[in-house]
């Protein structure tokens, strides 16, 4: 099984369904067909939804609306244009819970709208929200969240866009960090976290060495890069983190991760460890962190900053391998690693890359990297209950029989 297929849920289970009829008077196919409707409802609990629509780009926009009596889920191709300009390539959501598992009976959420913005014939587009889903429990206030995803992409021919819903009670997961650093290269560990516009350093964290015994070191810290595993858990309410590894005389890594929420506009990043949740469930989610290749070979001193959008990436990211073979980047992207945007240092060696309601992580393009990068640690992140600070301690002996034989393989090919 590749890197990624260990996040159990990390994609959506698509149906689609191809028939041989004249096609339906909506870009959103809705309605019931020869054998069964193609917006299908395969999950659909008082606190899970799961909407999957075959969406034909050639016809005009119009809704279609699925998901009662627990959800209400409506997607629009929102696009009409006149005849013969280009097919729509627009897609809203209408998003509510119509249930309210926490407290009174019958008391709906509040509607979340997101929009795609443009996805051309034949491409690919996915995305995230947020909103909170309060309530009253015998005149107690109950606290609950909802979180969406969508995903738009061709699959067999046909375009298919899916949709998923999940209500969370309670307190937000926290979220765990941890890396599987270069192996067997010495190094420095830093790690940061954000929230409400504030960075601040994370100052532990737990390291697995031989006979998996956890113990608590302080951070920045100096590393061998034989360590099994780095790993601590951020603070509530934390929105990206970032991993620095730096290497030699030196340079280094510096990785942002976040996920990506909201329509274009109004972009934003989202709750780890609720987003987490929402995409992984109780796996872990698997990120390569790249480093320059000249310097890996120790012919440059290059730093790379790399901003990742996780909605992107937990959504069509594919399996990978750490090793010898060099990525390539053009103007700080590679379509095999979608949500990576990789940039060089401004000139005071600081990160050139920032967010941005409209794009979300952006860089100039004169800093966009072009070149080869190595793939030579793993970062990884997983949704923690609140009510177990430990954080990924509880993380089964099957995942680290898995991490042992990565770095086997990874020395062979050293």
């Amino acid at each position: 099984m590749g890197i990624l297929g260990h996040a159990r849920c990390m994609f959506f289970v698509t149906f689609v369904i191809l028939l041989a009829c004249s096609p339906a008077r909506a870009a959103i196919i809705n309605g019931p067909g020869p054998v069964i409707p193609l917006c299908s409802v395969p999950d659909n609990s008082p606190t899970e939804v799961s909407v999957n629509c075959q969406w034909d780009q050639t016809l005009p926009g119009s809704s279609a609306t699925t998901g009662a009596p627990n959800w209400k889920v409506t997607i629009t191709d929102s696009a009409v244009p006149p005849a013969p300009a280009v097919p729509p390539t627009n897609l809203s959501f209408e998003l509510q819970h119509l249930a309210d598992p926490d407290g009174t009976a019958g008391l709906p959420g509040p509607t979340l709208s997101l929009k795609s913005g443009s996805i051309p014939p034949g491409s690919r587009g996915a995305g995230a929200g947020v909103v909170t889903h309060n309530s009253l429990n015998a005149g107690m206030a109950v606290s609950g969240t909802d979180v969406y995803r969508y995903r738009a992409a061709p699959s067999g021919g046909a375009m298919v866009v899916a949709v998923l819903g999940k209500h969370i009670s309670g307190p937000a997961p926290l979220f765990g960090w941890s890396i599987i650093p270069p192996a067997g290269v010495a190094g420095g560990l830093s790690v940061t976290q954000s929230k409400a516009g504030n960075n601040t350093a994370v100052k532990t964290a737990n390291i697995q060495t031989g006979g998996n015994v956890a113990t608590v070191v302080p951070l920045p810290g100096k590393f061998t890069g034989n360590e099994r595993k780095i790993f601590g858990t951020l603070s509530s309410g934390s929105t990206d983190y970032t991993i620095r590894y730096t290497v030699g005389d030196p340079f280094f890594s510096d990785t942002t991760l976040a996920f990506v929420t909201g329509s274009p506009g109004t972009f934003e990043e989202g709750d780890l460890g609720l987003l987490s949740d929402l995409f992984a469930a109780n796996a872990e989610f698997l990120v390569p962190e790249f480093f320059d290749a000249a310097s890996m070979s120790g012919s440059s001193m290059q730093d790379l900053y790399v901003a990742v959008d996780l909605t992107q990436w937990l959504t069509f990211g594919q399996p990978f391998s750490t090793g010898p073979s060099a990525i390539h980047f053009t103007d700080g992207v590679s379509s095999d690693f979608p949500g990576f945007l990789v940039a060089r240092a401004l000139p005071d060696g600081s990160s050139p890359i920032t967010f941005d309601a409209n794009l979300g992580f952006t860089a100039p393009d004169a800093l966009k990297f072009t070149g080869d990068a190595l793939i030579s640690g793993i970062i990884d992140g997983q949704a923690v209950p609140a009510s177990s600070p430990g954080a990924l301690t509880f993380v089964g002996a099957a995942v680290f029989a898995w991490f042992g034989a990565l770095r086997v393989r990874r020395r062979r090919s050293a």
